[in-house]
């Protein structure tokens, strides 16, 4: 590598256990597309050239020797001109001779046949430089690589400005993108949600396997899309269907459905083209309350927030709504509970994001206070019922809050939310906190961890989206709405000691097709291994429906 009259070389030695390093002699590479291959006996060492730079990975196909108890390692030579230092466990930092142009190799991580991660870390010794996996429990063979994208979801239909992406969620093999603004034709822009189910062979571009439109009827302002929650077979869209009034027209509540989320249950066989099993809604509707801005399922239970924000409307503080499903069926079910905040007020946005994990329900109000809350529900032992918080979650620092509430996501006893107007030099570079339930039960608490990134000297949004599924949390930023910068979508994985605050994420994931104000990140879900995420004006080209990316170790 050159950089500004300065070099860095990087040369394979060996591998095997500890300091038990099996020295390989030279091969010759073998090219295909845009990935190069080393085949070294049991170890393939690998290299492809795609929008984030060259990336690097090694394949083990079995154990190099007897297991001696000491890690699974890999030299490698490091030299040039450039410093190196070891920066944590998973990277490696470059600085150049005049201290200035600090690179990194870095967003190390391994996992084995059953998609298992492994412990990994680096370790600089001289000039070698030697990644180590714990391989203890593995079955091989052993992959030691960064992520990398499988497919590009898109629509058959989609249109200028459709916006796919705008929501997505992820259930094992299945995918569900909102595309709020898809237009129908003649002037109509009711908007739809399109599911994706992974083929036999593995994720790989491809069009969508079912579109879900609403019953309601074509009509403008429906906003079709602007939610979506899946949980095994059952999906759930929000639908704000807000009235778009013209210039000298007054609102009528009939001049469009009432708002809802709407429930698809998979039919038999197979998910298909359809309008909804039931329709949800609130049994005390106000116009413009944004019933349906926020979705969230676990179980036979959804959620849905109203954030009640009116265009230039006076604001009330928004509220949540919970729906279990009846014995028979989404059909019969109507509303179990109404979540309040017992200190909201006008214009706090609370319901603006919902997430449910089993008893417990979170809330996002990311304008209260002037610096967000996150508001924690717990089911009470008989059952939900109109109630107010269990307990208030807050950013320490005010300053450090902003949009703190906009996404959040629950799993477990971990709560996690983004703040992605949190600014560093007057730019919103954003932040996200992870909440770690108290072995007592949830109280009011400031955060656990702060997550972060390294800071970029433009708008980057980081925490616009969030989504968390066991130990993986999955953040976007989409560097958006400001058309500033591109956008990408970070992986944390949770440290076996537990979360605290750090800037070491495990991987940087952008799409093939990358591209300045691709809004790439605008949402993100993770399940298991897979992450997908979308961008809502993927290409960079505004004339873009939009796309979802599906991204595998």
């Amino acid at each position: 590598m050159r950089s500004r009259g300065a070099n860095w070389q990087l040369s394979f030695c060996g591998y095997g256990y500890g300091d038990a390093v099996i020295e390989t002699s030279p091969v010759d590479p073998q090219p295909g597309a845009n990935r190069v291959e080393y085949r070294r006996g049991s170890l393939t060492e690998w290299y492809v050239n795609g929008p984030i730079g060259v990336e690097q990975g090694f394949t083990i196909s079995e154990r190099p020797g007897k297991v001696t108890g000491q890690p699974l390692t890999i030299a490698l030579s490091v030299s040039g001109d450039w410093r190196t230092t070891t920066a944590g466990q998973r990277s490696l930092t470059l600085t150049g001779r005049d201290g200035r142009g600090t690179l990194q190799y870095a967003g190390l991580s391994a996992y084995d046949a059953n998609g298992k991660e492994l412990q990994a870390s680096m370790e600089l010794r001289g000039n070698r430089l030697l990644l180590k996996v714990d391989d203890a429990s593995a079955r091989y063979p052993v992959v030691v690589d960064p992520w990398l994208q499988r497919a590009r979801l898109t629509a058959t239909d989609g249109g200028i400005d459709d916006q796919l992406g705008w929501s997505v969620a992820i259930s094992g093999n299945t995918v569900v993108l909102g595309s709020p603004f898809w237009q129908a034709g003649g002037g109509q822009s009711p908007g739809a949600a399109y599911v994706f189910l992974k083929p036999a062979s593995g994720w790989k571009d491809m069009t969508q396997t079912a579109k879900l439109t609403n019953s309601d009827g074509l009509q403008n302002g429906t906003f079709f899309g602007y939610a979506v929650a899946i949980e095994g077979g059952t999906i759930v869209v929000g639908a704000l269907n807000l009235p778009l009034l013209g210039a000298g027209r007054t609102h009528t509540p009939q001049s469009t459905p009432a708002p809802g989320a709407y429930v698809f249950v998979k039919p038999k066989g197979g998910w298909k083209d359809m309008t909804e099993t039931a329709k949800l809604t609130a049994s005390d509707p106000q116009d413009f309350d944004y019933f349906g801005c926020s979705v969230s399922m676990s179980g036979n239970t959804v959620v849905v927030g109203a954030n009640q924000f009116g265009f230039g409307q006076s604001t009330g503080p928004g509220k949540t709504y919970v729906y279990v499903k009846p014995a028979r069926g989404w059909k019969r079910a109507t509303e179990n509970a109404r979540l309040t905040a017992s200190d909201g007020v006008l214009d706090d946005l609370n319901g603006n994001s919902v997430s449910i994990s089993g008893n417990t329900v979170v809330s996002g109000a990311p304008n209260h206070a002037s610096r967000g809350a996150v508001y924690v529900f717990v089911k009470p032992a008989r059952g939900w019922k109109n109630m107010t918080q269990t307990a208030e979650l807050s950013v320490a620092k005010k300053n450090d809050s902003g949009g703190f509430g906009n996404a959040v996501a629950i799993f477990g006893n971990t709560v996690v939310s983004g703040a992605w107007a949190v600014k560093f030099n007057q730019n919103a570079v954003g932040a996200a906190y992870v909440f770690v339930e108290p072995a007592s039960g949830w109280k009011n608490m400031t955060q656990t961890a702060k997550l972060t990134i390294p800071h970029f000297p433009f708008t980057f949004d980081f925490g616009y989206s969030v989504d968390l599924k066991g130990n993986m949390l999955a953040i976007g930023a989409p560097a958006w709405p400001y058309g500033t910068g591109v956008g990408s979508a970070y992986l944390f994985v949770k440290p076996s000691s537990g979360w605290k605050t750090t800037s070491r994420f495990a991987a940087k994931l952008v799409p093939s097709d990358s591209a300045l104000d691709d809004r790439f990140g605008f949402s993100v879900a993770v399940d298991g291994a897979t992450i997908v995420s979308g961008a809502t004006a993927a290409g960079g080209s505004h004339d873009s429906p939009g796309a979802g990316y599906v991204f595998t170790k």
